[in-house]
């Protein structure tokens, strides 16, 4: 299964599903003997869908879903999560078998063994198409939607290999009822909820759009290109150079956050890159409660930006302080 069908710049017309072999990207060595798959394509007489249309669609879809297979066609390569967010979406988690071959010695005939390892994270764009029966195809080689119920938290599909996957908000994987339902517009709650605290983004960043970035002191700087470089897991996300670190700094905006305020909970979307400026935070896990606190010069909220992770905790205000706040385009950008 290849990493991503990136490749392919233009949709895939067929006359009947299922006609057209799988395309290689450019430069890949003979593939004479590799027994390519048939893809379905797209229909001819299908077209572009809207942009008004697909920009629904896109929101309806995003966040975060859990991945059942329903239909692998023989395929060995499952994934567990996906996130959708802007027009792509990036799958990851999962294992699938290979085969690991061993040289004899001495004349004596190798070996070979199946052993399990985990998949590669997997990102695809959407292009989004209408078909002539009124079918929404997903993109260039005729992944096709089946099934969408939103408010149910379910999505099916079947994409351009024939492979169908059932994709489902974690509270219905979890057997739970919908933590919201849309009524009108309004959102209303579908049980009785107490508000212990609002979220960071609610005013300042509202729709979790970037705001214009604030001036930055030279002694600011030095302590933001810090932290960017001393967090860890960040580093194995992007490779941080110079270049990336002033890129991640020149874009950052300032957010004051109150003493009770939640930046984010956990079990959230990620949507952005944080550096503690002042104050302190309280790291929150459900299972566990407060397990850590966050200080001056830290940055955190690195987890889900990449790969389709929810956020793993929740961030408190202990006292009123401040944030340097990084958008998730920024970051995403340096693994394009």
């Amino acid at each position: 299964m290849a990493s991503s069908t990136d490749h392919i710049k233009a949709p895939i017309y067929v006359d009947a599903p299922f006609t057209a072999k799988f395309p290689l990207p450019a430069g890949t060595p003979c593939a004479c003997c590799i027994p390519l798959p048939k893809i379905r394509g797209i229909p001819k007489g299908s077209w572009p869908l809207p942009f008004e249309e697909a920009r629904d669609l896109l929101k309806q879809l995003e966040g975060n879903w859990k991945i059942t297979p329903l239909d692998t066609k023989g395929m060995n390569v499952t994934y567990e999560e996906v996130m959708v967010r802007d027009d792509y979406y990036i799958m990851s988690g999962g294992m699938h078998n290979t085969t690991v071959h061993h040289h004899g010695h001495n004349g004596h005939p190798g070996r070979s063994h199946r052993v399990a390892v985990a998949n590669r994270t997997y990102k695809e764009h959407f292009h989004f198409f209408r078909g002539p029966n009124e079918e929404i195809y997903l993109d260039y080689i005729g992944s096709m939607l089946t099934k969408m119920d939103i408010a149910g938290g379910e999505v099916e599909m079947n994409n351009g290999l024939g492979i169908s996957m059932l994709w489902q908000r974690g509270w219905k994987k979890d057997g739970l009822p919908p933590p919201q339902q849309q009524m009108g517009g309004v959102v209303v709650a579908a049980e009785p909820v107490v508000v212990q605290a609002t979220v960071v983004g609610a005013s300042n960043v509202a729709g979790n759009q970037a705001e214009p970035p604030n001036p930055k002191t030279p002694e600011e700087r030095r302590i933001m290109a810090k932290a960017l470089k001393e967090n860890t897991p960040l580093q194995g996300l992007v490779s941080l150079d110079e270049s990336r670190t002033e890129r991640f700094i020149d874009t950052a905006w300032k957010e004051e956050v109150k003493a009770g305020t939640n930046v984010y909970n956990e079990g959230d979307p990620a949507s952005f890159l944080y550096i503690v400026k002042s104050g302190k935070f309280d790291i929150i896990v459900k299972k566990h409660g407060r397990v850590a606190q966050l200080n001056p010069g830290v940055s955190f909220g690195e987890r889900g930006l990449i790969d389709a992770a929810a956020r793993a905790a929740t961030i408190k205000a202990v006292v009123d302080s401040e944030l340097w706040v990084i958008d998730r385009h920024v970051v995403t950008a340096t693994v394009a």
